[in-house]
């Protein structure tokens, strides 16, 4: 009786190869062979992707940041100068949106399944792909990347602590006091008003308007004034730390206790250095929900 050799048929259906493999068809071959080349061409085409979004990124943050020169010893510095380091912010942005970009670009894309398999990457080709710029930072995003630059630019900013001595409470020169950008005619010492300006765009962003600052840097004789109008309600000329340029009066909703506006600022304004005083909390000894503070008193100078 011949020898009966199986077709490819019955091989097809039963046997598998040594490996375990069944055995495919010329056909079944070639949809492998296509269904590869479409997941290659579907992941380099993601990570184009993904590098575009990485980049538009960081510009985005970048862009947001205020505009400033960074400066050197405290010497140089001058009255209308904001001693904000732009590399500080420039670094957080790229730190935080480089570990965010694959996320981030995964979820521009939208994909298609079809049929029953699906675990299958759909080619590229066939995809949506929001080519548009990506979606504007979140107020969460603003926060992080300027309480990072606030951080980093700690040391840098710690000269200023000095910057007032040989004055005194109230007589400091003004300039020796830096401008708030966003608040005409308002001044503080050098390095408050550098981390209150990082705060601010943090604040701008998550409710859409800028701190609405009523008072800050306070000459002697401006509190000779104030004591005489609020004696209850103001420090003995020479001792408040408006005369040093280091505290802030809100108002904007942050000068009333459980607002939105001030638990904000109670949750995150630490970040950038600024507190409300124990004395001025709402079960403190004399209760200012407005009035802020920036490190300490400087102890080395004389009023």
């Amino acid at each position: 009786m011949p020898k009966r050799y199986p077709t490819r048929a019955s091989i097809h259906r039963g046997s598998t190869r040594p490996s375990g493999q069944p055995l495919l068809t010329r056909a079944e071959r070639r949809q492998r062979e296509l269904l590869e080349r479409k997941r290659a061409r579907f992941q380099r085409s993601k990570d184009l992707h993904t590098a575009r979004v990485s980049a538009s990124l960081v510009v985005a943050a970048v862009t947001t940041m205020v505009s400033t020169t960074a400066l050197g010893p405290a010497e140089e510095i001058t009255p209308h100068a904001v001693p904000v380091s732009d590399t500080a912010e420039r670094d957080a942005a790229e730190a935080l949106f480089s570990a965010r970009a694959q996320d981030v670009a995964s979820r521009t894309y939208v994909r298609a399944t079809t049929g029953d398999v699906s675990d299958v990457l759909v080619p590229a080709e066939e995809l949506l792909v929001v080519d548009a710029v990506p979606a504007p930072l979140t107020a969460r995003d603003h926060l992080e990347i300027q309480a990072a630059a606030a951080q980093a630019d700690e040391a840098r900013l710690s000269q200023y602590a000095q910057w007032l001595a040989g004055f005194s409470n109230g007589r400091i020169p003004l300039d020796r006091m830096t401008p708030l950008t966003w608040a005409p005619g308002h001044m503080l010492r050098p390095d408050a008003a550098a981390q209150l300006e990082r705060l601010n765009i943090a604040y701008r962003a998550e409710f859409g308007v800028d701190l609405l600052v009523t008072d800050t840097y306070r000459s002697f004789d401006a509190q000779v004034a104030l004591r005489a109008r609020r004696p209850r309600m103001s420090a003995t000329p020479g001792t408040s730390n408006h005369g040093w340029g280091i505290a802030v009066d809100f108002g904007g909703g942050i000068n009333s206790f459980g607002t939105p506006q001030h638990q904000w600022m109670r949750a995150h304004a630490h970040r950038f250095g600024w507190e409300l005083p124990a004395w001025a909390r709402e079960n403190g000894s004399l209760p200012e929900p407005w009035h802020w503070e920036f490190g300490e008193p400087p102890s080395s100078y004389g009023d």
